[in-house]
Parts: structure tokens; C-alpha cells; sequence
């Protein structure tokens, strides 16, 4: 692929502002902020009269971050609300250029958007090529793909856009919908591919399998998508695999949002394409430590402009230092999503995570699923061996403190819960009811 070429002057162009002063990535972001308005005010009347009446003063402050807390905050109801008047769409564009798009719902209602695919396609190929440079990846290797709904795929070469950067990896694909956990780990055996891609799920049920069966396959690292990933999943895709977990944090609304550290856990914001915010109740930024709504600006949104757009998601900034000196800002931890609230006794909205459970350290149940009713907690679990009394009871009562109640618990055991189809993981569900009788 030429030097020259859009994609590649992207990733360079990543790639280096990632280990750049803060200050040279503020400006960056700024220069970028200020174009996307004035693409907005001159493309569309309604965005030239919001911009107007309640953008404050942001034009004329040189901070963008002040600049940002003049502009309001927009929900997804309001997105839901406005529909097509923020889209700025040429009367003369060419076919496929703009692209709507429809999330998944998992954070509410669904949303529907529109995006300019030439830019996007570009700048989300160019973060995918920056995230395997970041990682050093071998420019010949084997790479297995499991999706929820995927193709039965062979021994196939890779996209363009690899095979023009100079990888000259194979792929090979299956649908986990259509295969066991055992056969999928067989298949891993007979391939032995040097990076899987998976869901957060998928990896964790393969790597338990393992775990379980006393079998080891070497694996350079996990690429993760779609599922939270908790410090025990990362262990067991050590101890069968050898593996890291790499994990990106994204959006259907605005793409890549976020890649993992090369050195850490934690995930840095890709500041040259977003403005990320994590904001208490009272719309300030959050302290050290604290946990905040996300809160997204996307520097390439030019068909629907998104600006400061509430995502549905909690996190929290990490506080360490990079150990490999990447200055963009790091979340430590993505720690909920909207529906993954719950009231406590004084009325409260409360965040849900399971992040850290203790019977996940346990390695005695395969998988979990939770449905939280008004009057108790249902847990369905897929078990490799018994739970002691002493455990069923730790389970009972971090089930307690995770939903911030007292309701009875039931421990039902079911078979193979990883067939369930999920596109994105939902650790629980609530029912705005009673159980059935």
C-alpha cells in the first residue's frame, strides 16, 4: 500500500500523535471540533440554528474543553426525537456513500443514525492497522474468526486493506451458533491459529473448556469484541492459552472508541477521532476514582454530527501512568451500560457489574445468567462440578450486594448456556415484574 495512500497517512498519523504531548493532541481535537461546526452550520438550517441558540459562547473561547461545557449535553431520546433533521446529506450524493445504521438497543431504544462510509471506512481501518502495529503482530500468520452469526470460511486470504499493508495473514472463520464449546476448541486444535477473535463470551467458554479438560493450545492473543472482560477471564485465557486479551471498546454510533494499552489493561481513547467525557449527575467531570457517564464527541460524524452525545455507557479514568508512554487518556474500566441499573432501598439508581465476582475465581461454573425481578433473583448457571453449601451461599449473598437487596435468590442449573445467541453479553436481565407463578 502506497505511503500516500488515505489509510496508511492515517495510521501513521495515530500512531504518532498516541506517544505526542497532550497538548499537541488537544490542538488536534480542537482544529478537528471547529471544522466539524462549521461543516454543520453551513450544510444544515437546523444545525445552524441550534448551533446558534444553545452552543453559548464556544466560538470565541480557544479552550475547547471550556468550550465543550457551554454546549448541552444530547440524549438518545432526543436523537430519537430530532430523526433526520441533523443529517446533512448532499442532494447529489453518489450511491453507498451514506449509510444509515441502526444500533442494538442493548443501552434502550435502538437509534438510528447516518454515516459518510468513505471517512469512516477510512479512519476505522486505519485505528484497526494502527492497533496491529501498536502490538507488533506478525505480517504473515493465522487469525480465526468466531462470530455469533459467521460464515464457514477456509483458509482465506485477508481483507485488501491487510494484503495492501503487507500482511500476508489467512483466515478462517465459523458461526459459534453452529458449533458446541468442545468443538470449537477441537477446531482451534486442528488450526492452531496465532489470534482468535471472538466475543467476550465465546473466549471465556473457551478458555473454561480447556481449563476443565487439562488442555493447553498455544495462542498469541485474543482479539475481543462486544463483551466486558473481567481479571478472571484474563487468567483462564492465560492458563489455557498463554494468550493476552486484547480489548477495544466501541460504539455502532461512533465506531472505535477506544484500544487496550500494549502493556496494560487499561483503554486509551483515540483522541484524534473522539473527545471522550465522563461526567457525575451534575454534568461536571468526574473525580479520580469515580465512576461517570460517557459522554462522546465524534470528530468524523459529518453525515448526523454527533456532539457531546451521552452513549448509555459508565466508566472510569485510570490514574496510573502508561508504562509504555502512550499519552492519550486511558479508561480504566467500561463498568456498566444504562439498563445495567438497578434501584437500592432509598430509591437510588445504582450501577450493576460483575466485574471481579469472587465464584468466577471459583472455575466451577462454565457460564451464568442472571434475571432480576421485582420480588427475587433468578440465576441460571451451567456448572463442571457441585457448589458446596458454604459457596452456594457466597453466591447468594454476592448476588445480595451486587443488586442491592435482600430478595429471595433461586440457583437454577441449565445445560450449555453458551448456545444462547448473543451478539453483546448481558450478565443480567430485568424483568419489571413479578417471578411467574
Amino acid at each position: 500500500m502506497s505511503a500516500e495512500d488515505p489509510v496508511i497517512k492515517f495510521r501513521d498519523k495515530y500512531f504518532r500523535l498516541a506517544y505526542s504531548a497532550a497538548e499537541i493532541n488537544a490542538g488536534v481535537q480542537t482544529e478537528e471540533f471547529r471544522r466539524l461546526i462549521a461543516h454543520a452550520q453551513k450544510n444544515n438550517a437546523w444545525w445552524r440554528n441550534r448551533i446558534q441558540n444553545e452552543f453559548g459562547s464556544f466560538r470565541t473561547q480557544a479552550d475547547l474543553m471550556a468550550s465543550l461545557t457551554e454546549i448541552p449535553v444530547t440524549t438518545r431520546s432526543q436523537i430519537q426525537t430530532w430523526g433526520e433533521q441533523p443529517w446533512i446529506l448532499p442532494k447529489n450524493s453518489k450511491p453507498g456513500h451514506f449509510v444509515r445504521y441502526r444500533t442494538s438497543g442493548s443501552t434502550g431504544q435502538p437509534v438510528v443514525g447516518l454515516r459518510f462510509a468513505p471517512l469512516n471506512h477510512t479512519v476505522e481501518n486505519a485505528i484497526t492497522l494502527m492497533e496491529w502495529k501498536w502490538f507488533q503482530r506478525k505480517e504473515n500468520f493465522k487469525i480465526l474468526d468466531l462470530r455469533v452469526f459467521g460464515k464457514f470460511v477456509d483458509d482465506a486470504g485477508m481483507s485488501p486493506m491487510f494484503e495492501l499493508a503487507g500482511y500476508t495473514g489467512r483466515r478462517w472463520e465459523r458461526s459459534t451458533s453452529d458449533y458446541s464449546v468442545s468443538e470449537l476448541f477441537e477446531y482451534i486444535e486442528q488450526i492452531r491459529p496465532d489470534y482468535i477473535y471472538s466475543n467476550g463470551i465465546t473466549l471465556r467458554q473457551l478458555a473454561q473448556y480447556g481449563f476443565e479438560q487439562d488442555r493447553t493450545i498455544p495462542v498469541s492473543q485474543f482479539l475481543s469484541v462486544a463483551d466486558p472482560i473481567d481479571l478472571s477471564t484474563r487468567e483462564l485465557a492465560r492458563d489455557t492459552f498463554g494468550a493476552m486479551i486484547v480489548d477495544r471498546y466501541s460504539s455502532k454510533e461512533v465506531g472505535m472508541i477506544a484500544l487496550q494499552c500494549p502493556a496494560a489493561d487499561h483503554l486509551h481513547v483515540i483522541e484524534t477521532t473522539k473527545i471522550v467525557e465522563i461526567l457525575d449527575e451534575s454534568g461536571q467531570p468526574v473525580q479520580a476514582d469515580e465512576t461517570g457517564r460517557v459522554v462522546i464527541t465524534d470528530l468524523h460524524s459529518v453525515a448526523a454530527p454527533l456532539i457531546r452525545y451521552e452513549l448509555g455507557d459508565f466508566a472510569q479514568w485510570e490514574t496510573a501512568p502508561c508504562p509504555v508512554g502512550i499519552n492519550w487518556r486511558a479508561i480504566k474500566r467500561v463498568k456498566g451500560r444504562i439498563r445495567d441499573t438497578v434501584k437500592d432501598p432509598n430509591g437510588e439508581q445504582r450501577i450493576v457489574s460483575f466485574a471481579g465476582v469472587v465464584w468466577l475465581t471459583w472455575r466451577k461454573i462454565r457460564d451464568q445468567h442472571v434475571v432480576r425481578f421485582d420480588d427475587r433473583i433468578v440465576m441460571f448457571i451451567e456448572l463442571v462440578e457441585p457448589l458446596s453449601p458454604a459457596e452456594t451461599q457466597t453466591l447468594t449473598d454476592s448476588l445480595h450486594t451486587i443488586f442491592y437487596t435482600d430478595a429471595p435468590v433461586m440457583i437454577l442449573r441449565r445445560n450449555d448456556l453458551s448456545r444462547i445467541p448473543y451478539i453483546k453479553r448481558k450478565d443480567f436481565t430485568k424483568r419489571e415484574t413479578n417471578f411467574p407463578a
